[in-house]
């Protein structure tokens, strides 16, 4: 009984020291400096979810201003936690699981909060937080750091102009002196206030596009925006800006380059750049310009036309492989020796494009230059003289002509009279034998009478030997044959005559209507000796309106396509001693004449189709073509008539050239004739 008393005692005195020492816990909680938080965590799948907070002290709300806090969850209380600081939860999960202390500083990004923390657990899946706020500390220690020891004395003293703004309110917190001279504001006008209230930028969305740059790299580099001054005037800059923290909250501090006068000179630069493409573009002749290595570095468009390239094909390259390789060893060495000795080169020589196979003649003038840095380039300057050399040819030919012309018409008014002088008199003799003729039957009949009476045998027999003696039967058979072979020699001579004084009659200044089937008939007398051993001619003209042209030239153009058809045909009979054919046909198509000159010769072969037009470009022998007869001809239709010269040729079978001529000798489009001036050049 005695011992009942005892353990009563015992448990009330023990109960009321556990009420006093929660009594002085429960103070000490109170009325502690550290914020306290005694908080239960929830888990999925092992992962710290979010925590609920089971006790708080005084010091938590006023350190956080988080209130009324117990019982609810952290992410209720701070939202958007679990996303800006995942961090935190990670720590908080693995003392409650592991029951290890920890103790750390961080940023809370919800709160905008430093927290220095000691987290130690007091039961499985809980925790309890002791922490202080140090933003403050933070702040100051960050500002002291990062803006007195890095960036002040760089800040003031920079020749550029520089600010800082704030990424959150974009105010502008500094600007140095430069900023404050280049914008023309001044420094209390800066201050405090933004970019938009001070019209800074020419285009409202430059800052953004600068501070979306700077939050994705962290900073932002060298971005070309228009400022506007206080006084209005416009200026170009390059801005930099790079991220940086002042009491932990973003800023930007930037850099801003004056460019506006660099600016300007790129402008010039770039236009005097696109005048001088421009103009050098306008230049007809080709020009480049190469460097020591024989590398393009400008080209002008005539160039690229004349090798059948672009300019992107060009520059920085050689070209060497445009041209065949002895040319090319040419074009080094003397390349070598302009550069070398600064002597210029002038040279007239053949131009060979390997990719379409076409030869110009050129003149190439070559220069050096050298360049204040002491660079040496090589200037060239192309004359292409194809047509003028093809016009000399041109020129030299027809003057041939004309002198061979004017003898001809010279001959043939000299043959012309003493031809009249034959004529008459193989006329008056055909006239006198007839005559003869009657009085010799007269005479025989009386040689006949006296035989028959006896009398006179003597001279009838003498009469008779001299008939035998002098073949009368044979003369009086075949001399008024005779008398018909030299009328129709002399009416021959008479035809030839007049052909070749029509043929070389001085063309007229001014296109004048002729008759081309007279034409043809006129060329193709003076052509006979060329092809009468070797074709047939056969004609097939329609009647045709007379052509306005220059029908001299047109003679020259006749002349050379039956001379080169006729050619064609004797490479084909050679000696076999058979003929060919050559037909000659004549129609109207619209307001077009047309002229076919068809021959069985042997064809033109694909591979040298594209280039019979070519001047000086022949497949006959030394001495017998000078390769000038069908780029005259082509001259002559396509460029002083207005026509088309195109051919349609067959290998083995043989080759028709078509030339069509306006009618009226103006200069029209022609669907017809220009489909078929393209079908010549791939031959059809």
């Amino acid at each position: 009984m005695s011992d009942k008393p005892t353990t009563l005692e015992d448990g009330q005195r023990v109960e009321a020291a556990l009420r006093e020492s929660e009594k002085l816990y429960r103070s000490l909680f109170e009325n502690m400096l550290n914020g306290f938080a005694y908080c239960r965590v929830l888990f999925e799948d092992g992962k710290p979810l979010d925590f609920i907070y089971l006790a708080v002290n005084g010091a938590f709300e006023t350190q956080t201003g988080l209130k009324d806090v117990v019982g609810r969850k952290v992410s209720e209380v701070i939202p958007g936690i679990r996303e800006t600081d995942p961090k935190l939860f990670e720590i908080c999960g693995r003392v409650a699981m592991t029951g290890q202390p920890e103790r750390f500083e961080c940023f809370v990004e919800a709160l905008q909060m430093w927290f220095a923390m000691a987290l130690y657990s007091p039961a499985r899946e809980h925790f309890v937080a002791v922490f202080d706020v140090i933003t403050e500390r933070k702040n100051a220690e960050r500002a002291l750091k990062e803006f007195e020891g890095r960036f002040s004395t760089v800040f003031r003293s920079s020749p550029v102009a520089m600010s800082i703004t704030s990424v959150r309110t974009t105010r502008y917190v500094d600007v140095n002196e430069m900023f404050v001279r280049g914008s023309g504001f001044s420094r209390e006008e800066i201050i405090g206030r933004t970019s938009e209230e001070l019209e800074l930028f020419c285009d409202s969305g430059d800052r953004e596009r600068l501070v979306n740059e700077a939050r994705l790299h962290g900073y932002a580099y060298c971005l070309r925006m228009r400022f506007r001054m206080k006084a209005g005037d416009i200026r170009d800059g390059l801005i930099s800006s790079q991220m940086i923290w002042l009491q932990g909250d973003p800023h930007l501090l930037s850099t801003i380059a004056d460019v506006t006068e660099h600016k300007r000179a790129e402008d010039e630069v770039r236009n005097a750049k696109a005048f001088l493409d421009n103009s050098i573009n306008a230049i007809a002749d080709p020009i480049f310009v190469k460097d020591e290595e024989r590398r393009f570095v400008l080209v002008n468009d005539a160039l690229c036309a004349i090798v059948g390239r672009s300019r992107e094909g060009l520059l920085g390259k050689d070209g060497d492989d445009m041209f065949p390789e002895e040319q090319v060893a040419t074009f080094r060495r003397v390349d070598a020796d302009v550069l070398e000795t600064g002597v210029e080169s002038v040279n007239e020589e053949p131009l060979s494009n390997l990719s379409s196979g076409e030869v110009r003649t050129i003149m190439t003038r070559k220069t050096r230059y050298i360049d204040p840095t002491g660079k040496r380039f090589l200037v060239g300057v192309i004359r292409d003289i194809t047509e003028r050399k093809q016009l000399e040819g041109e020129l030299g030919q027809a003057r041939k002509l004309e002198a061979v012309g004017q003898l001809a018409a010279g001959i043939a008014h000299e043959i012309n009279t003493p031809t009249q002088y034959v004529g008459d008199g193989v006329h008056f003799l055909k006239e006198a034998f007839q005559g003869y003729r009657r009085l010799v039957s007269q005479y025989r009949q009386a040689v006949e009478v006296l035989h028959a009476i006896g009398t006179h045998e003597a001279l009838v027999s003498a009469i008779r030997e001299t008939e035998q003696d002098i073949d009368l039967a044979y003369l009086d058979a075949h001399v008024p044959g005779s008398f018909n072979s030299c009328a129709d020699g002399i009416s021959r001579i008479s035809t030839i005559v007049r052909a070749m004084k029509e043929f070389a009659h001085p063309d007229q200044r001014e296109k004048a209507s002729a008759d081309l089937n007279q034409a043809l008939q006129t060329t193709l007398a003076i052509a006979r000796n060329e092809y009468k051993y070797v074709a047939e001619v056969t004609t097939d003209f329609s009647e045709l309106p007379a052509v306005v042209c220059h029908v001299g030239d047109l003679n020259q153009v006749f002349l050379n396509l039956i001379v080169n058809a006729a050619h064609a045909i004797g490479d084909v009979v050679g000696q076999t001693g058979g003929k060919g054919s050559i037909r000659i046909r004549t129609l109207q198509e619209g307001n077009w004449a047309r002229v076919d000159i068809a021959d069985t010769g042997s064809g033109i072969p694909q591979s040298i189709r594209h280039r019979i037009f070519d001047p000086f470009f022949t497949t006959k022998e030394v001495g017998k073509g000078t390769g000038q007869g069908l780029a005259i001809a082509r001259s002559i239709v396509v460029t002083k008539h207005h026509g088309s010269l195109t051919f349609e040729t067959e290998v083995g079978k043989g080759t028709t050239f078509i030339i069509r001529l306006p009618i009226d000798g103006e200069q029209r489009e022609s669907g017809t004739a220009v489909s078929e001036a393209k079908e010549a050049q791939s031959g059809r």
